[in-house]
């Protein structure tokens, strides 16, 4: 019996080694690539003038063996087809058909066939894969035939928001900041609070591998911390236009679900996973930059609060129409759980001065306010298509702009200690308080569904409105106990 003993001990320690090595070596990988990762993602981001066989030349010298067509669905979902690098040129070349009917959002099965096609500026390596399995991934964009690109693709409707603001010779920098849980066996990893730091030394070794890790992928990663809730991080990414930081956005979420599973953590990205504590969000920066005069046209020397009329404007189109697409920033039933009152998440449409309980804000600027001067809001989550979201803070900001909208006092006051009559009477509006409340409203939303196409906007609403039927009839456990 104890030979016996012995034995399985032994046979646990080399299991327990082969694990362990296996692990080191997925990391030790992310770190001897991240010093040949910086210029080959340069290479990504200046393609604009390479050929498709240039490109597959380079791809060819760094010995790939797999390609990784990529796209998100109606509502910011990866989707992915891999492609051996052998059959990879025809892919670049002509495009990958797909089957869209399949998929909620697009065609029904008698116009299902699709078509792929990469975006080169987004070509980049998996850090983690090394060897036989080494991966370049792509973000494409989605044509109903070889010419004609899908109008309720999301990624291209942002670009045709893009494209309105560029009429007015602007372009719009965003950043975000990114909040997620981490689980280890169906728990918070800590009970860590607002940027503890961690005293684990391998918990700081996982932390530095996230942050090698994104930015291996080019996401500028400005800052990385533990928030408030137990097992909650945020990292911040640094601005740049919109487009990018959309194509980040994903690039993040795909890359922390990858590392996270490597770790034997769960990456939750659920907005309100534990009762009574804060939920997770994704705080939107946004500012225009004015192309012709070379500035940020949010700032203004000579005006109340540095804060320029011609942002004024945007600002009173996003709280003019943030009701109607609040179903967008906020998509899932578990959504509205963060946002009640407290939990730092805000509910009430209004705007104020680094006033945190406010919907929108001018956050504080330490520096060179000329160029750091921006709007943040504070209800979207990372649950929402990081496209669609930016589009519609594009869109409604041109409406204000072209509606000449006034912008109401900001408020001072700290929301969440004020009783709901004084608010009331302050003519403070407040967000959905559910998911069915937004769809109500976006329903009657032109505006939505202008930006959506009429397509996108039934397809959107239909999905979003079965799940909430589902919720409905669904027997939880807070009713059994």
């Amino acid at each position: 019996m104890k030979k016996y003993i012995l034995y399985l001990s032994f046979c646990s320690l080399i299991f327990i080694n082969i694990i362990n090595t296996l692990e080191q070596d997925f990391f030790k990988n992310i770190l001897q690539n991240k010093k040949s990762l910086k210029h080959k993602n340069l290479i990504s981001k200046n393609q604009k003038n390479e050929t498709v066989e240039s490109i597959l030349e380079k791809l060819e010298q760094e010995d790939t063996q797999f390609v990784s067509f990529t796209f998100v669905n109606l509502f910011g979902d990866l989707k992915e087809i891999i492609v051996p690098f052998d059959k990879a040129k025809s892919a670049f070349i002509n495009g990958l058909t797909f089957d869209s009917s399949s998929i909620p959002g697009y065609f029904s099965t008698e116009e299902s066939d699709m078509i792929l096609k990469p975006d080169l500026s987004t070509l980049r390596f998996l850090p983690w894969t090394s060897d036989l399995h080494k991966t370049a991934w792509v973000i494409c964009d989605i044509y109903k035939d070889r010419n004609t690109l899908y109008e309720s693709d999301s990624r291209y409707i942002l670009k045709k928001a893009i494209k309105e603001l560029n009429l007015i010779n602007c372009k719009c920098n965003i950043g975000v900041e990114l909040e997620f849980f981490l689980y280890k066996n169906s728990e918070p990893l800590d009970n860590k609070k607002y940027i503890d730091p961690d005293e684990i030394y391998s918990r700081q070794q996982e932390n530095h591998i996230i942050i090698h890790t994104l930015k291996g992928m080019g996401v500028d990663v400005e800052k990385f911390h533990h928030e408030v809730a137990p097992g909650q991080y945020e990292f911040s990414i640094k601005y740049d236009n919109a487009l990018e930081i959309a194509d980040q956005v994903i690039i993040s979420k795909y890359a922390l679900k990858v590392l996270a599973n490597q770790l034997g953590y769960q990456v939750i990205f659920l907005p309100k996973p534990i009762y009574g504590k804060n939920g997770s969000a994704m705080h939107i920066h946004y500012s225009i930059y004015d192309n012709l005069e070379n500035k940020n046209a949010f700032y203004s020397c000579d005006n109340d609060y540095n804060f320029s009329d011609l942002g004024k404007k945007f600002l009173a189109g996003n709280l003019s129409y943030i009701k109607e697409f609040s179903a967008i920033l906020n998509p899932l039933i578990n959504s509205y759980k963060r946002l009640v009152p407290d939990f730092e998440a805000p509910v009430y449409i209004c705007w104020g001065l680094k006033n945190r309980s406010a919907l929108f804000r001018l956050p504080l600027m330490h520096d060179e306010p000329d160029k750091a001067m921006r709007i943040e809001i504070r209800s979207p989550d990372v649950n929402c298509n990081p496209y669609l979201a930016f589009s519609a803070i594009i869109k409604t900001g041109l409406k204000g702009i072209k509606e000449d909208l006034i912008l109401n006092k900001p408020i001072t006051q700290n929301l969440f200690k004020l009783d709901v009559s004084k608010i009331r009477d302050m003519n403070i509006k407040v967000l959905p308080k559910n998911l069915s409340q937004a769809l109500d409203v976006m329903q009657d939303s032109q505006m939505v569904k202008d930006l959506l196409t009429p397509k996108g906007f039934e397809e959107y609403i239909k999905v979003k409105r079965q799940e909430c039927a589902n919720f409905n009839s669904a027997v939880t456990n807070w009713e059994l106990n």
